[in-house]
């Protein structure tokens, strides 16, 4: 699989959860991940992102219309410095 697209689903920060743990081991290949429109917090979005440091032909990752504020968005500037 190359692209995951789970947009508008309302998963929350549980659904993050199982989804941070299926990217873990399920990673390499993906180039485009959408999780927008599905109510994740910044607790959720932290798992996720911690799942990816290992997803290197990660290109593309839409977190739009999501519950993140500036603790979200200060793990994802982390993330694009370590990638």
């Amino acid at each position: 699989m190359t692209e995951l697209n789970i947009s508008g689903n309302k998963v929350g920060d549980s659904g993050a959860e199982e989804l941070a743990d299926y990217l873990m081991k399920n990673n390499e290949s993906l180039t485009a991940i959408d999780i927008s429109d599905n109510e994740i917090t910044d607790s959720g979005l932290a798992r996720i992102l911690n799942a990816l440091l290992s997803a290197k032909k990660l290109k593309y990752l839409d977190i739009s219309v999501n519950k993140i504020d500036t603790n979200g968005y200060n793990a994802l500037r982390s993330l694009l410095k370590v990638s």
